[in-house]
């Protein structure tokens, strides 16, 4: 056992059914449970077939010799066993492959359907963000210009106007807040026919302005973990020739990767032009690093 154990080289075992301490067949079950995909050859005689049919259909023998036997017919039941472990071997394999082909399939379709979903929820989030925007925009109107409150309780009570107004202005200025939020969300989520294909859609891009769009849709996450996301744009660069679509998922990706390896600190995205009018972009945070064997 301890050589078996010591060698996973081994893949075939031999023995005799009739020995001193044990049998043959109890070793092979004690080995099957250390190591189930041994190929067992059991050497036996006519007077042992009953348990060696028990055996083969537990599982635990592969095919038996009978005494006395030939050694040609011996090698090659060797030779096929060793044959029948590497295909055992190979089966097992390409099952794990494809059990992790499917997984990945799933995670892909389930991310299509998160992608569907929260391209729904955004149309309704922006219809009914239409009606809270009109009725913000239509109260000057029906109030009269200077935004007087309806009347207060007390009817000597004068209303607040000033409140009245500021109150007013953040409401609309939340409002299409979410909007451009929700709009920018839409903009990530269309993926143009070119990316189906593998292609690149090159177009005139702004960077910079991608750049902070990117930053809106993951600034949510780095508020929870209490990240700063900070930003120094270089105003000098022009615009680029990219996949916009494709670059807004690697700026995303870089991001996230940021606020996950954070815990404390901030996140510093920073775009830079040289003389030549080369762009560098840069995405720092003060997370825990790649270990050096990485």
């Amino acid at each position: 056992m301890d050589v078996i154990h010591h060698h996973p080289e081994i893949v075939v075992l031999v023995t005799d059914q009739r020995m001193p301490k044990m049998s043959g067949l109890e070793l092979l079950i004690r080995v099957a449970e250390k190591k189930k995909e041994m190929i067992n050859i059991l050497v036996t005689a006519y007077s042992d077939l009953s348990l060696v049919i028990e055996a083969i259909n537990k599982g635990n023998l592969y095919r038996y010799v009978m005494k006395p036997y030939n050694g040609k017919i011996l090698r090659q039941a060797i030779l096929q066993g060793i044959e029948r472990y590497h295909l055992i071997k190979e089966r097992d394999r390409l099952y794990a492959e494809h059990i992790e082909w499917l997984r990945n399939a799933t995670k892909i379709q389930r991310l299509k359907e998160i992608g569907t979903l929260t391209a729904g929820l955004a149309h309704d989030i922006n219809n009914s963000l239409v009606a809270v925007n009109t009725f913000l925009k239509m109260i000057p109107q029906k109030r009269g210009v200077d935004l007087l409150p309806i009347a207060a309780s007390d009817p000597g009570e004068e209303p607040d106007a000033a409140f009245w107004n500021q109150f007013h202005s953040v409401a609309l200025g939340e409002v299409e807040r979410i909007k451009e939020m929700v709009n920018h969300l839409l903009h990530a989520l269309k993926l143009p026919e070119s990316e189906a294909s593998g292609l690149l859609h090159l177009e005139e891009t702004d960077l910079n302005t991608l750049l902070h769009e990117t930053i809106l849709l993951v600034e949510n996450e780095a508020h929870k973990k209490r990240i700063e996301i900070k930003q120094s744009l270089d105003r000098t660069i022009k615009k680029c020739l990219v996949d916009s679509a494709k670059i807004r998922q690697v700026f995303m990706n870089l991001l996230f990767n940021a606020i996950y390896a954070t815990s404390e600190g901030f996140i510093l995205v920073k775009t830079v032009c040289d003389k030549e009018e080369r762009v560098s972009i840069v995405i720092e945070d003060t997370g825990v690093g790649i270990s050096e064997e990485n």
